[in-house]
């Protein structure tokens, strides 16, 4: 690989994406991808996956899920569907084509 092409991957950005919420506020796991939504940006694919590992092993008791979504005023998912949309939560590169498709 070209020194270029090495520091062109070191430059690409991860995001932690999260499927969006429909119809009856479930969580829509089929959606396009750029209809996610961006839950935190990241310099590094493995800081990104220890942080959505880190999510995903120790999920939030359904009073604190019900309290944190009441300080962001998503009132809409159930602690259940909340737990849904944080374990279909993905790591993608910023670069990723599939963000751009609408």
């Amino acid at each position: 690989m070209k020194p270029r092409h090495a520091a062109a991957l070191a430059l690409v950005g991860w995001y932690t994406m999260a499927p969006p919420i429909g119809d009856g506020n479930l969580v829509e796991l089929n959606s396009p991808l750029s209809t996610w939504e961006r839950l935190g940006t990241f310099d590094t694919e493995r800081k990104c996956q220890e942080m959505l590992t880190t999510m995903k092993t120790h999920p939030l008791p359904d009073s604190l899920v019900r309290d944190t979504q009441r300080q962001s005023h998503d009132t809409t998912l159930s602690p259940e569907q909340y737990n849904v949309r944080l374990h279909a939560s993905l790591c993608v590169a910023a670069n990723d084509p599939r963000l751009k498709e609408k």
